[in-house]
């Protein structure tokens, strides 16, 4: 009895959500792109970066927010996706480099 209802549960929530369009490899990103796929499908978040856009004085959640009209007006382009790629970039090479320091500050 329990497994029919996950089953009949399970259906009732796939048919509810929507395909994901595909996004453009742009040469090793195929990781990238299901994970942002997937990031793009929720719901509760692009509303939280949508009322953040203003407030945040970043390239990323501009970058994000860019990505996700154009995602869901069913086209996606290029450039839009490179510059969110480049945001994300930007991001993990601060984080790399705070890193470096606050080791050679435990090391020093």
């Amino acid at each position: 009895m329990k497994s029919t209802f996950f089953v009949v549960l399970s259906l009732m929530v796939l048919s509810t959500m929507t395909k994901p369009l595909p996004l453009p490899n742009l040469g090793n990103t195929c990781y990238m792109n299901a994970l942002l796929q997937n990031i793009l499908n929720l719901q509760p978040l692009n509303s939280f970066l949508l009322d953040m856009k203003n407030s945040y004085g970043g390239t990323l959640i501009p970058a994000y927010i860019d990505l996700a009209r154009m995602y869901f007006s069913g086209v996606v382009k290029n450039d839009l996706l490179k510059n969110f790629y480049t945001a994300v970039d930007a991001i993990m090479l601060r984080m790399s480099f705070i890193r470096w320091i606050r080791g050679i500050a435990y090391l020093g």
